[in-house]
């Protein structure tokens, strides 16, 4: 009983500690969409130096994150590496638990995750009609349930609870989703609308480089047509769910935690670079010679997502490597 617990906490605290890793890029997202100096150059020299494809095993972590050890630490260094990793990540856990205890955090958190899911859903929220009422109920239940997994992940990432209390808080995020999720159901009224939100979700790393490919054509002067995006999205996740990827770093839709390896992860990330010829194929369908050029420079974007994410995971549970 007590290895399905750890097992159901650790599943559940991924869900959460890859929200605070979504929380993170899509901070970074936001910041660069509404940027008036973005140039489509810059953003694939850029995103070339976050994971350039031919090292694209060994991207930097996400921003905020750094103090957290990294499967090389220690390396060639004895354990003196190892200590200083471990103070330094002691450091943040103490930043975070003192800045959660800060009078009207948390509204500062919230405010802050409204804007996100406001941009994060923007495009699905678009295609219900809502009146301006609906939407602003929708955005009240997605933000609480955005809230519930952050304030999740980052009372977790204290390291300050016991176990007692980490399974209590897992039992109260599980609940909270469960009711969320019937309300949003219960809102949405319709099982195919239900089920494109969920896709919708499943879908956050291609809708995220996608987005920043669309943003650079416009600046570019070389905007997508209505429906582009969406054709793009798809393309990306269904070739990435029909690849038979050599390392299984989930099985039956949980995630395989031993898995989580820098060789595993490698691999991955190796073959996900494979997919760009097959989506390039496909989407050069869809898009001129212009977009489908800005594309290809933002391809990296998309393996740095995931990178980011699966990088974060593997060093926040410290997995042997």
């Amino acid at each position: 009983m007590k290895s399905k617990v750890v097992s159901s906490l650790r599943t559940v605290l991924l869900v959460a500690v890859l929200c605070v890793a979504s929380y993170m890029l899509g901070t970074k997202h936001a910041a660069e969409k509404h940027s008036d100096n973005i140039s489509v150059k810059d953003a694939g020299s850029e995103m070339g130096a976050v994971a350039d494809a031919s090292s694209v095993g060994h991207s930097t972590a996400p921003a905020g994150l750094e103090a957290f050890p990294s499967a090389d630490d220690g390396a060639g260094a004895g354990g003196e590496q190892v200590e200083l990793a471990a103070e330094e990540r002691e450091r943040l856990m103490r930043n975070i638990a003192d800045n959660l205890a800060m009078p009207g955090m948390n509204e500062i958190i919230q405010q802050q995750q409204r804007v996100l899911m406001a941009d994060k859903y923007r495009s699905f929220i678009k295609t219900l009609g809502l009146s301006p009422q609906e939407e602003e109920y929708l955005m009240d239940l997605l933000t609480a349930r955005q809230m519930l997994q952050v304030d999740f992940g980052m009372k977790l990432m204290t390291g300050m609870l016991s176990e007692a209390e980490r399974v209590e808080l897992m039992e109260n995020l599980g609940a909270g989703m469960e009711e969320l999720g019937k309300e949003i159901d219960w809102f949405l009224n319709s099982g195919t609308d239900s089920d494109y939100f969920r896709y919708y979700d499943r879908t956050e790393g291609e809708r995220t480089a996608v987005a920043s490919v669309a943003n650079a054509a416009n600046l570019a002067g070389h905007s997508f047509d209505d429906g582009v995006e969406e054709k793009l999205v798809a393309i990306l996740y269904d070739e990435l769910t029909g690849y038979p990827f050599s390392v299984n770093l989930e099985e039956n839709g949980e995630p395989v935690f031993e898995s989580y390896t820098d060789a595993n992860i490698d691999i991955f990330l190796q073959e996900l670079e494979l997919l760009r010829d097959p989506v390039f194929q496909q989407a050069s369908s869809i898009l001129s010679s212009d977009q489908l050029e800005i594309f290809e420079q933002y391809y990296a974007q998309y393996i740095a997502f995931y990178e980011q994410r699966l990088r974060m995971a593997q060093n926040f549970f410290n997995f042997d490597q």
